[in-house]
């Protein structure tokens, strides 16, 4: 029986080692209240082709903004498809969090458009598609979230 458990947690290690997020800072976006600093998830980039990406990555506010439903939200995070060949990527998913708290989550599947360089999606495309991080340093929080609540004095 102790065998059987030992092997198990074993073989379960290397699971969760692999589903631990690498949040790393690719910096911050925006003016006055508007500014959002963004996060990429490292272990969470996929390959699903070879010239193909997807990668999540979090924006933190500044300040709390509101849906139209006067719903409130920190932070969302959104996961893109980026195309390294054409240069161009789709937003596939996002999810609203205030706080910790994930308020919702949407398939949101938009069209494949080309990559600006000044965007979020333009900042982390060549690190994705290259797979070379090393410029972008690692968050200090445990979370995205916490990170931005201690950049922002939150």
């Amino acid at each position: 029986m102790k065998v059987m458990i030992g092997a198990a947690a074993l073989f379960a290690a290397p699971v969760a080692m692999a589903q631990a997020s690498d949040w790393r800072s690719i910096g911050e976006f925006g003016e006055g209240d508007k500014r959002s600093s963004v996060f990429l998830d490292v272990a969470a980039v996929k390959k699903p082709s070879a010239t193909m990406r997807e990668v999540t990555v979090a924006s933190h506010f500044a300040v709390e903004r509101q849906f139209s439903s006067g719903q409130r939200y920190s932070m969302i995070r959104i996961t893109y498809r980026i195309d390294c060949s054409a240069n161009t990527f789709q937003t596939v998913y996002s999810t609203a969090y205030l706080g910790e708290d994930s308020l919702f989550s949407s398939d949101t599947v938009t069209p494949m458009v080309a990559i600006n360089p000044a965007t979020i999606a333009g900042k982390t495309a060549p690190m994705a598609c290259s797979g070379n991080y090393n410029a972008v340093p690692r968050i200090t929080a445990a979370t995205p979230n916490l990170e931005g609540r201690r950049i922002y004095g939150q």
